[in-house]
């Protein structure tokens, strides 16, 4: 089976106030994570055998969601104003995001998170860029389209 194009890829994110993911986040170039991670308890124990050690294993951490984008203070959803990711960053709010897959069927997975960092960088001979890291809390949602 051939690759799939991910030209197209939508980010919404919730509001300080909503519930429900509202605005999409313009102008991203790259998305990366959901790293999951499941924590592992050593269960080795006299009766083991063969000496070798034996685990279970334990939570899950969903990791962390990065978006590269060509950042724009004109963009409302990249403000440090109410509505915009640095708002999200500075005033600590955990809200819905919304990964939408391009493509029929639809396939979107959705997760709660809170914006940890957004690093700007702003090179004299290149474009504005940041890289906005989202923590994400609880489970990821997977929904697939029929």
């Amino acid at each position: 089976m051939p690759g799939v194009a991910a030209l197209g890829m939508v980010v919404q994110f919730g509001t300080a106030t909503g519930t429900t993911t509202s605005a999409t986040l313009t102008n991203v170039t790259n998305i990366s994570g959901l790293d999951s991670d499941v924590s592992e308890i050593d269960v080795t124990s006299h009766d083991s055998s063969g000496k070798y050690r034996e685990f279970v294993s334990s939570f899950v951490d969903a990791g962390e969601v990065q978006f590269d984008l060509n950042f724009n203070p004109n963009e409302v959803t990249h403000r440090a104003t109410s509505g915009g990711i640095l708002y999200l960053r500075d005033q600590g709010i955990t809200v819905p995001w919304k990964l939408k897959f391009p493509g029929t069927p639809a396939h979107s997975v959705t997760f709660q998170g809170f914006v940890k960092s957004a690093p700007l960088d702003l090179p004299y001979d290149d474009k504005q860029s940041a890289t906005v890291t989202v923590r994400v809390t609880g489970s990821a949602t997977w929904q697939y389209g029929t």
